[in-house]
């Protein structure tokens, strides 16, 4: 009698930790489809924002209604706290979460310490926490129809606003305002030698160039070569125009890739697909470009042109003087780094002005903020970048890697954000569990479907 009560209870006992089980699982994964509707909605407003960042921050400010302009920026944190309580309350998540979560706590209360200043610290997370968004998007979403059409539309309104801004003078070019007590200018005509820097719609000529840029990957991907190849030109013109040479050489690069990966397919030097894959493995040594270029203009005193001025003022600046004060302003900066808010612009809210440097690359900027801890993530995302079988995701990681060689990224909402889309296999697996495909159950060009009738929903 004992042992059939005692073999009933266990039963019992199974039943209840089968549908205690289950119902975490449902409620898990209804958080999960809340917070990727969320995070879609994030995205849009980030897309919308930095697009038009010029005209819309101008006429939120000039009518006092500024507060708006951060409500992207609102969201894009309530995303940090969620991932980071999350991490804490499920300490059995992945590894690489949890390791990133303890970055980010690191660097957090690191950042506070050395600034010294809320209002920097809090500028640092601004600049960093759109990449939760981008974290939290579902896996193919800019493969929807409506998320297409909207990036095309973008497309379209940025290489005329390029184009618009070369023959005439929009209101809010040298706008200045006010931040947290200093005077910020939204957006600024720029020349290199005699010619102008035209920025269209956005803040600035490198950001104009950048949306132009990481647009037309986008829509490749999506839309085929025949769109690739018809949008091809008027981009390249409108990147053009902006001077930005990062951009133009990615644009270059990119289509040099494309065209490799065409004419491999007849050649049948290339396998289908391959190319891009053993790009993205070998993105990490990007990091070798500041570093070898540092060390060619310290050892070598060259005369250069004109056109030449940004990448020595980077080598011999901007890349290097963050590292000459590194012990002196945080003694354990060669394991926490500087921390969110002591690096970058968010210096400029703090004691720190004084050592204020742009940096201008992504991954060094990455290491000041974060320590030896972000180099784990950029050694070991190109492995998930692959896994997820998204060719979009292979070329946008490309893309931000190479234009992020000589830009820092984190002023931009659009770059961050798009970098934890891409990343997100890494950061937030759970999301990739059912919806990502094995790479080699995919045969059809670019690792996706072709055509826009193929695409998912809206």
């Amino acid at each position: 009698m004992k042992s059939q009560m005692r073999g009933q209870l266990q039963l019992l006992r199974g039943r209840f930790d089968y549908q205690t089980q289950r119902l975490s699982k449902i409620r898990s994964h209804r958080t999960e489809t809340f917070a990727s509707m969320l995070a879609g909605i994030g995205a849009l407003s980030y897309l919308f924002r930095e697009t038009f960042l010029g005209p819309v921050r101008y006429y939120l400010f000039q009518y006092h209604f500024d507060a708006i302009w951060f409500a992207p920026d609102v969201l894009a944190l309530s995303f940090m706290l969620f991932y980071v309580l999350r991490a804490i309350l499920n300490p059995s998540g992945r590894f690489p979460a949890t390791i990133f979560t303890a970055a980010i706590l690191i660097s957090s209360l690191t950042g506070l310490v050395v600034s010294g200043s809320f209002y920097a610290w809090l500028s640092g997370l601004k600049l960093f926490c759109p990449i939760f968004v981008g974290l939290f998007l579902e896996p193919r979403f800019f493969w929807k129809k409506s998320v297409v059409t909207i990036t095309l539309a973008l497309l379209i309104l940025s290489i005329l606003g390029i184009y618009l801004s070369s023959v005439m003078s929009f209101p809010w070019a040298d706008q200045s305002f006010d931040v947290f007590g200093q005077t910020r200018v939204a957006a600024v005509s720029r020349w290199i030698g005699a010619e102008s820097r035209f920025f269209g719609f956005s803040a600035d000529n490198t950001a104009a160039a950048f949306k132009c840029l990481i647009f037309y990957v986008i829509l490749s991907a999506a839309l085929g070569r025949k769109f690739a190849i018809a949008l091809f030109l008027p981009t390249f013109l409108a990147i053009e125009m902006t001077t930005s040479r990062t951009a133009v050489i990615s644009l270059l690069l990119f289509g040099g890739v494309e065209f490799a990966e065409y004419a491999g397919k007849f050649t049948g030097i290339l396998a289908r697909q391959n190319l891009w894959v053993r790009l993205v493995r070998f993105c990490p040594l990007a990091i070798g470009v500041p570093i070898l270029t540092v060390y060619y203009f310290s050892v070598t005193v060259v005369q250069y042109q004109l056109q030449l001025y940004s990448l020595v003022d980077r080598s011999t600046n901007a890349w290097v003087l963050p590292f000459q004060y590194l012990n002196e302003l945080v003694p354990t900066s060669i394991l926490t780094g500087f921390g969110i808010g002591a690096i970058g612009g968010p210096m400029l809210f703090s004691r720190l002005s004084a050592y204020f440097s742009s940096v201008d690359n992504f991954i060094l900027f990455s290491f000041l903020m974060f320590g030896p801890l972000s180099f784990l993530f950029v050694f070991f995302a190109p492995a998930k970048v692959i896994a997820t079988g998204d060719a979009m995701k292979m070329m946008i990681y490309f893309v931000l890697t190479i234009f992020g060689i000589t830009v820092a990224g984190y002023g931009d909402g659009l770059f961050v954000l798009l970098y934890g889309y891409v990343v997100s296999g890494l950061l937030n697996p759970s999301l990739h569990s059912k919806a990502s495909r094995p790479l080699a159950n995919l045969h059809s060009r670019r690792l996706m479907p072709e055509r826009i009738g193929a695409f998912e929903g809206s």
